[in-house]
């Protein structure tokens, strides 16, 4: 079940400052982590080096700068339907996703059920005090080296079950 945020809007002003990511003005790019991979994969396997090296891509500012508004969003909202709960707060978490080629955030809680199918833990949180403490959307500005980018991103509250495996 998914219910859109009730709360008014917020809105986000930020400029990204994280060494995962660098702005290639000649080329109008972002270059940036795409994920952690480890050098020696056996030697990791015996614990005798657990570091990894990042693994880099590069994608055009206006591809790579939705998505960035969405976490820096994401973020917000999740600190503004936390401090409107009365119980509940850690049990909510965020999600981002992409639908229909646009950004969409979710503040997502769970109940958890075993491998038997009982009820491991069930939320405390209630799902219409949630839905009235999400904001309804967040309007994100980014900048980032000379660049900036504004965003207004849509709000779920959703609820799922997770099965432990």
């Amino acid at each position: 079940m998914a219910d859109r945020g009730r709360a008014d809007p917020v809105a986000v002003e930020t400029t990204v400052e994280r060494d995962e990511v660098e702005y290639l003005p000649e080329e109008d790019a972002v270059r940036y982590v795409a994920a952690w991979m480890h050098a020696d994969h056996e030697a990791f396997v015996d614990g005798t080096n657990t570091e990894r090296e990042p693994r880099y891509e590069t994608t055009p500012f206006e591809q790579w700068a939705p998505t960035e508004c969405a976490r820096v969003g994401a973020e917000r909202v999740l600190e503004v339907a936390r401090d409107r709960l009365e119980r509940g707060r850690e049990e909510v978490r965020y999600g981002v996703s992409a639908e229909d080629g646009a950004e969409t955030i979710h503040v997502e809680y769970s109940t958890v059920l075993g491998r038997d199918g009982t009820t491991v833990s069930e939320p405390t949180v209630d799902h219409d005090e949630l839905v009235a403490a999400t904001p309804a959307s967040v309007t994100v500005t980014i900048s980032f080296d000379g660049r900036t980018h504004t965003e207004t991103i849509p709000v779920w509250v959703q609820h799922s079950t997770e099965r432990l495996e």
